[in-house]
C-alpha cells in the first residue's frame, strides 16, 4: 500500500506547483511569440490555423474530406486512437516543452483541441462509450525525477472537462523503464514487457487510455494487455508514425 500512496502524493504535490505556475504565464503566443489577449497561450492568428478539428483525421491529424472523420488507414484500427494534434505540427513539437520544461502554457490549449475531438468522435460513433479515464501511470523513480505525469494532468484536465471519472488507482507501473525515445517498434516491446500491474480486470468498464503521445503503440499494448483490453480507446495530446 505504500508504493501507491507515495505515487499519489507525488501526483498531487506536481499538479499543485503545476496550478500555481501557471498564474505567471506570460500572454504571448507560443508558436509565434506575439502578444496577444486571447483566452488561452496562442494568438488568434495560430489558435484558427492550428487548433480547427475540422478537415483533418480525428485520429492521426491527416487532412481529409470534409464529409469525413477518420482517414481510411485509422477506420479499421487495432487501437481506437483520438489526438489533438500530429507530433511534427507546430503544437505538438512543443509538447516535449511542457514534459521537461515545464511550458505550462501548452495544457489548456491541447486539453481544448482535444476535448473537441472527443466531443465530435462521440457524436459520429455513439456506439462507443467512454466511462472514465485511466491515465497512463509512470514508474515512481519517474515520477520523482520529473515531479509529475503528463498523462494524468492531461486526464485530469479532461477529467473536468468531459465530466467523466478520472480513474487513478487501478493501473501501476511496477518496472522502471528506459526511455522510449529513439528506440524502435521491437525495443520498446522489449523494453515496456510486463512493466504494468492492473489490480482489477477493465476489459467492460468502458475506458479511454489517456496519454501524452501515442507512437508506436508498445506503451498502450502493454497497459491494454494489464488491463484485460483486446482494443483500447486512447485519448492523446499527439500522434506520431514511424
Amino acid at each position: 500500500m505504500l508504493l501507491p500512496k507515495l505515487r499519489q502524493k507525488w501526483q498531487n504535490l506536481g499538479h499543485s506547483l503545476l496550478q500555481g505556475m501557471a498564474k505567471s504565464v506570460p500572454k504571448a503566443c507560443l508558436l509565434c511569440q506575439q502578444p496577444h489577449q486571447q483566452k488561452y497561450a496562442l494568438c488568434q492568428y495560430c489558435y484558427l490555423e492550428y487548433c480547427q478539428p475540422w478537415a483533418h483525421c480525428l485520429s492521426c491529424d491527416k487532412p481529409i474530406s470534409k464529409n469525413a472523420l477518420l482517414c481510411a488507414a485509422c477506420c479499421q484500427p487495432k487501437h481506437i486512437v483520438i489526438s489533438a494534434c500530429h507530433y511534427h505540427s507546430p503544437l505538438g513539437q512543443q509538447i516535449p516543452s511542457f514534459k521537461s520544461g515545464w511550458q505550462l502554457a501548452l495544457q489548456p490549449v491541447l486539453c481544448q483541441l482535444l476535448q473537441q475531438r472527443i466531443r465530435l468522435f462521440k457524436q459520429a460513433f455513439p456506439q462507443i462509450k467512454i466511462n472514465s479515464l485511466v491515465p497512463i501511470p509512470s514508474h515512481i523513480y519517474k515520477l520523482k525525477a520529473r515531479g509529475f505525469n503528463p498523462a494524468w494532468v492531461i486526464a485530469n484536465d479532461l477529467s473536468n472537462r468531459l465530466s467523466t471519472p478520472l480513474v487513478d488507482d487501478k493501473l501501476f507501473k511496477i518496472k522502471p523503464t528506459q526511455d522510449q525515445a529513439g528506440l524502435d517498434n521491437k525495443q520498446r516491446q522489449r523494453n515496456l514487457l510486463g512493466s504494468f500491474h492492473c489490480r482489477h480486470n477493465l476489459a467492460d468498464a468502458n475506458i479511454a487510455l489517456v496519454d501524452d503521445v501515442y507512437t508506436t503503440g508498445a506503451t498502450i499494448n502493454e497497459a491494454a494487455k494489464a488491463l484485460g483490453l483486446k482494443q483500447a480507446i486512447v485519448c492523446c495530446w499527439a500522434r506520431a508514425k514511424r
